[in-house]
């Protein structure tokens, strides 16, 4: 593909509804590589020119080649720019990655559209300056109230001076771990684990020890075992 028709094949148009823009670019590139019109070893439009000749943001062709980079399409060369990348003989597709459970998004949504105008509306009702200000640490008496009430749900009831919110549950477990044990020390926990714990071990320098589990969680007598 020659420097003159770099964008010549470029006609994508984008549907409403049909998903995140990104996500469009990265089918188009999968389209086009199985209809041929796109070549392995094909060098694709640098990203910010795509951008621009698409009318889409930095971020949405960064993201699309990524996609498709995933999907084993691509072939980022460093400085000479991104290639459309010769068939694997085991193809991308069909490894799955489960370190993270990622829901897919629903059909028919335009995430990037609904974002705008959730960040409008909400830009609308609330004051920019408390928004954009640090919060008080462990949640204010509404969030932890909140916290004591979806608690309720499978525990007794929690007093809300007793919750702290934490921003993120890898936040949380990193917290626990270094509040309740010192480097060395073993984390217990079931075979089948959040991959989030183990991180958190690792970089904490704390041991997993594995313990049996049932259906109702780890066993007394893994936990003695263990």
């Amino acid at each position: 593909m020659h420097n003159d028709d770099m964008y010549a094949s470029w006609t994508l148009a984008f549907v409403r509804g049909a998903g995140p823009r990104y996500r469009q670019i990265a089918d188009f590139i999968e389209t086009s590589v199985a209809a041929n019109r796109m070549q392995p070893g094909d060098r694709l439009p640098p990203q910010r020119g795509l951008a621009q000749h698409l009318g889409v943001d930095l971020t949405t062709v960064t993201r699309a080649y990524a996609e498709a980079g995933q999907r084993g399409l691509l072939e980022p060369r460093g400085p000479l720019g991104t290639f459309i990348a010769r068939p694997a003989e085991q193809p991308l597709l069909q490894m799955l990655d489960l370190g993270m459970n990622m829901p897919p998004l629903p059909l028919g949504c335009d995430l990037q559209d609904l974002l705008r105008h959730g960040l409008a509306k909400t830009m609308e009702r609330h004051d920019v300056g408390v928004m954009m200000a640090y919060h008080q640490a462990g949640g204010g008496p509404a969030e932890r109230e909140a916290g004591a009430q979806w608690l309720a749900q499978s525990v007794e009831r929690v007093d809300p001076d007793r919750v702290l919110v934490c921003p993120g549950a890898q936040a949380a477990l990193a917290a626990v771990m270094l509040a309740y044990s010192q480097p060395g020390d073993g984390i217990i926990a079931e075979p089948l684990v959040y991959p989030g714990l183990l991180t958190a071990a690792q970089q904490l320098g704390r041991r997993v020890l594995v313990a049996e589990s049932d259906a109702d969680g780890m066993t007394p007598a893994g936990l003695e075992r263990a």
